[in-house]
């Protein structure tokens, strides 16, 4: 039995939406004489960031710790290191929907935890991407079509049936197509929220008719 003449090809489809949540890392550094001393004050130091935080109307279930260690210190001013102490750290993801109020909460966070006090970075996430993504698949089969049916012409062919389709994974562009810009002032803090881009591909085979 001959087998059908197909086209297969691969469609690309990225939906770009506005994000909604914004994941803030934040966190204290201390140092200290003992591994004891320096997580102790690091734990209290965290302790009065996070109050702080949910003060500003951050829940506590928007809050996961992501990073807790101690650490020897050296002191390499001379030709052979000594030890200089340990170091704690201590840091949190504030994943919060209360983007208009950043810069009040940055404050108070940054305010509470002191000299300890530090902010690692902001990343900007979108809470339902199903939306995005189905859109984002409907724009990867279209295309797929297009190409094909391309294809098709090029031959002399049409489109017949399709015979199979499959979906590529890794590729979700989470990424910001905007860069994130901040400008702090004593009024506040001012950010772009940009885009934030869902894409998949997928191949489809088409017989050819």
């Amino acid at each position: 039995m001959t087998e059908p003449a197909t086209v297969t090809v691969v469609g690309q489809g990225i939906s770009a939406i506005e994000p909604d949540t914004l994941s803030i890392t934040i966190g204290v550094s201390v140092t200290g004489a003992t591994p004891s001393a320096a997580l102790h004050d690091a734990s209290q130091a965290m302790n009065a960031v996070r109050a702080a935080v949910i003060a500003e109307g951050v829940s506590e279930q928007e809050l996961q710790t992501s990073r807790v260690s101690v650490q020897q210190e050296w002191d390499h001013s001379r030709d052979s290191g000594r030890p200089a102490g340990y170091s704690a750290d201590i840091s949190m993801q504030v994943a919060t929907r209360l983007t208009e109020g950043l810069g009040a909460l940055l404050e108070a966070a940054v305010g509470a935890g002191g000299d300890a006090a530090r902010v690692h970075g902001v990343a900007w996430t979108i809470s339902d991407p199903a939306g995005a993504a189905e859109s984002a698949r409907s724009d990867a089969f279209a295309d797929a079509r297009s190409r094909a049916e391309h294809y098709a012409s090029l031959a002399g062919r049409g489109l017949g049936a399709v015979l199979r389709v499959d979906e590529r994974s890794g590729s979700d562009h989470g990424s910001p197509r905007r860069a994130v810009a901040f400008a702090a002032s004593r009024a506040g803090m001012e950010l772009d929220r940009g885009e934030v881009a869902l894409g998949t591909s997928v191949v489809v085979t088409w017989e050819l008719a």
